[in-house]
């Protein structure tokens, strides 16, 4: 058993977001399994499963009656050999089976959870309970096969959290075939509280005497979010069966669709024609209606491989369904040699391709040992059409697959040679239309004095799975200006993507790791998801710090997601002027620790807002060990910040306009234009008080009237200021400030019970707080409470707490 960091208490365990300080143990029998399986429900665990067929009627997650748990940042991957040395992602190879009796197969995941790489042939298919009310919990299902289920659904995800609470599910590259159970779901999501978004990206539902999809909101209150993706539902009894209108479907095979009414927003290229599949699920070339039809622009990016863990996309685009096609329409350039220009160099390759009016694909087959370096005399052209540039075509090369850390194999670097003029490595000019679309991945690119890869227009980009930064197989890469750009108007881009061979490594550029344009017409909708920005790997963490920024944001409504940015000279993101609005900051860490002693803050505030940016949310990230504030909001209104761990940073967790706590003051009264979430007052918590597991938090909010929503918060200890950083969420509750008699500053009372899964986390702690308003402008944290336990009785019997 190979076994990283550990958390080394509960309580820890519990006051951490990550995921990432996770046991692994590998599994060969059902005894290892079943053992695993309960050990799960006690803390955190990486459950990789060897090739083969196991019985899970015989563990904890079928036995009737029983209900059993996974903390957050469990996983159960099938598919690994030699040990648990490598892994084959095919998921046939590895098969939870049963009896044929009736059991019930679920398990309860409170907080993130994983299934990967499996075969479920159960009776009664399987079911999970998204159980969490920290953060924004994440469910994810993938290259996984549900079969069987003559009785049952097959695959079950029903979310029950706190009225507060949010999450996602992700299910991507899975398959349900031969349900035969009358009225019964392929997928059935469903939702009994909380607001949770659900995709699904490149499944296969097909051929079940049922409904290939079910979605059901018993919420009552639209608080579920649906996304369908490139997806077949085909040959069911019914296809789509949802209980709300509000569904997003693009790109999809679907054949009939039950619904109260027309979907919102209508759905862009649906098909209900025969997908042409295979006996295996394939789509049949050349005909299939199914290939190179589905979108690229996808939430979290496209799945790096299909369900059998080849290449997503192969040819002029992505396939609809789990299985990709190994059909290939494209035009192929081949780059045999490093020469800077003349027939086989990457210069010919882009102006071969740019000559073509269709999709095109830069592969690299050169003569030779890893890595192979193409020193360029000038600028290369830049990029005029569809293209894909793919360096992990080039012998030896292979994509990154860990989870946590980084081992591709980077064969492909270019750079500039000698003497060069060349400023910028590859480029799609300003001006370029929507149908300029690069691809660019496998590479390593260094010594730009403007940019890497310079993405001054066009759209639907994708950078996935390059190094910018530190060495490649003994190569030293020297610093970019800028490692990635999105210039002005550039949209529906992605840089990295939700699987681990999607990832780039971008850092030690003299000014920022990635860069956002703002102005009149913003980069917009474009995500940049799970990349180390600031940071590379070599046994651990490595210091790659970008000079300025990780990620200079001043673009609109783009999507910062699950990176980990740490190491850079200035802000770990800093949002800068009035056109970065609408922007979505989640589940990244910034700066945080993983485990026992991994710091890699940065050099001023983990999170900058500045020149009056607004209307941005910042959510469930980590952000901690920054030199300066956490979250610092210079000017702009109405940026939201909740569910944070936010904690040991150098200045205060939230800072609001001048440095240093804001105190309270009428909230109604004149404030500056732009003034920092309009000086949103903090509350002030009076008492908290309970027993082992809960309790309840006493206080008051003076501000106008309105709703405001209080955010309860388990701290570090309180700043040298008196107020504290805020380490783990534990609630939030809306509260009602009455309008007052006179004047226009109002006083609310409030008690909030809490609640936590283990004991001794609230006793001997301190309590701090948030409010946002109904804007969503946030306060700063406020002043510290200590936890009093009032526990009457060392065996458990709790006193006037809750």
């Amino acid at each position: 058993m190979k076994t990283l960091p550990k958390l080394v208490t509960i309580a820890a365990l519990l006051l951490t977001q990550s995921a990432w300080a996770v046991t692994e143990v590998c599994v060969a029998t059902n005894n290892d399994l079943q053992a695993a399986l309960i050990q799960a429900g006690n803390a955190p665990l990486a459950i990789k499963v060897m090739k083969g067929t196991y019985r899970l009627d015989l563990t904890t997650w079928g036995i009737v009656n029983d209900f059993p748990e996974a903390r957050s940042g469990t996983s159960l991957v099938g598919g690994y050999i030699n040990n648990c040395a490598s892994r084959d992602i095919d998921p046939v190879s590895t098969v939870l089976t049963d009896g044929g009796g009736t059991n019930a197969y679920r398990v309860t995941a409170r907080g993130d959870f994983t299934l990967d790489g499996l075969t479920f042939d159960l009776n009664t298919g399987f079911a999970v309970y998204g159980n969490s009310n920290n953060f924004d919990s994440m469910l994810v299902v993938r290259h996984s096969v549900f079969t069987g289920g003559a009785h049952s659904n097959h695959l079950v995800i029903s979310w029950d959290g706190d009225a507060q609470s949010s999450g996602s599910v992700r299910v991507s590259d899975s398959l349900v075939h031969g349900n035969n159970a009358a009225g019964a779901c392929g997928f059935w999501l469903q939702t009994d509280s909380g607001h949770v978004t659900y995709t699904l990206v490149n499944d296969t539902m097909v051929n079940s005497g049922g409904v290939g999809i079910c979605l059901n909101d018993f919420t009552n209150n639209y608080a579920a979010t649906y996304g369908i993706y490139n997806t077949i539902a085909y040959n069911n009894t019914t296809d789509l069966d949802t209980d709300s209108s509000f569904v997003t479907l693009v790109d999809d095979t679907i054949g009939t669709i039950s619904a109260p009414g027309p979907l919102t927003p209508t759905p862009t290229g649906r098909l209900t024609s025969d997908p042409q599949l295979s006996a295996g699920f394939v789509p049949i070339a050349p005909n299939s209606p199914s290939i190179d039809s589905g979108t690229s622009i996808v939430p979290g990016g496209l799945p790096a491989t299909d369900i059998e863990g080849s290449p997503r996309v192969v040819g002029g685009g992505v396939d609809r369904g789990a299985y990709e096609s190994a059909y290939d329409a494209s035009t192929k350039q081949t780059v045999t040699n490093t020469a800077n220009a003349g027939a086989g160099s990457l210069r010919q390759a882009i102006k071969d391709a740019n000559l073509n009016a269709g999709a095109n694909s830069i592969v690299f087959n050169i003569a030779g040992s890893c890595p192979q370096v193409i020193a360029v005399a000038s600028n290369l052209d830049a990029i005029s059409g569809d293209t894909t540039i793919n360096g992990y075509t080039q012998n030896s090369a292979s994509r990154n697959t860990l989870d946590t850390g980084d081992d591709a194999n980077i064969c492909i670097i270019v750079e500039p040679g000698a003497s060069s003029t060349a400023t910028d490595g590859l480029t799609v000019a300003s001006g370029a239309g929507n149908g300029v679309n690069l691809t660019v991945e496998g590479l390593a690119l260094g010594g730009f004095s403007g940019d890497g890869i310079g993405l001054k227009g066009g759209s639907a980009h994708n950078v996935k799975g390059n190094h910018f930064g530190g060495t490649v197989n003994g190569h030293t890469l020297a610093a970019n200006g800028v490692n990635i750009r999105l210039g002005t108007g550039v949209h529906d881009s992605i840089v990295g993507g939700d699987g681990a061979g999607q990832r780039n490594i971008i850092g030690n550029a003299t000014n920022s790791g990635i860069y956002i344009a703002g102005t009149n017409t913003p980069a917009h909708d474009n995500q940049i998801v799970n990349n180390y920005i600031g940071l590379g790997w070599g046994s651990g963490f490595t210091n790659r710090g970008n000079g300025t920024n990780g990620i200079y944001l001043a673009g609109a409504t783009n999507t910062i997601s699950d990176n980990v940015i740490g190491y850079n000279g200035n802000d770990g993101i800093d949002v800068d002027n009035t056109a970065a609005t609408g922007n979505t900051i989640k589940r990244n860490s910034i700066g945080g620790a993983f485990g026992i002693g991994t710091l890699f803050g940065n050099g001023l505030a983990g999170v900058r807002v500045e020149n009056a940016a607004g209307d941005n949310t910042i959510t469930s990230n980590t952000v901690a060990n920054n030199t300066n504030a956490g979250v610092r909001i210079v000017t702009g209104v109405h940026n939201k910040i909740r569910k944070n761990a936010i904690y040991t940073n150098g200045a205060l967790g939230i800072d609001l306009a001048t440095a240093g706590v804001t105190p309270n003051d009428p909230d109604g009264g004149v404030i500056p234009v732009d003034y920092a979430n309009r000086g949103q007052n903090f509350p002030l918590l009076t008492a908290a008080t309970g027993g082992h597991f809960s309790g309840q938090v006493n206080g008051t909010l003076s501000t106008t009237p309105g709703d405001y929503t209080v955010d309860l918060y388990l701290g570090t200890g309180c700043d040298a200021s008196g107020n504290g950083e805020g380490r783990q969420w534990l609630r939030g509750a809306t509260i009602t400030v009455p309008v007052p008699a006179i004047g226009t500053q109002g006083l609310a009372n409030f008690a909030i019970n809490v609640d936590t899964a283990f004991p001794d986390i609230l006793t001997g702690s301190t309590l701090t707080s948030t409010a946002t308003d109904s804007l969503g402008n946030t306060s700063e944290f406020s002043a510290c409470q200590a936890y009093v336990d009032d526990t009457l009785f060392a065996n458990g019997f709790e006193g006037v707490g809750i």
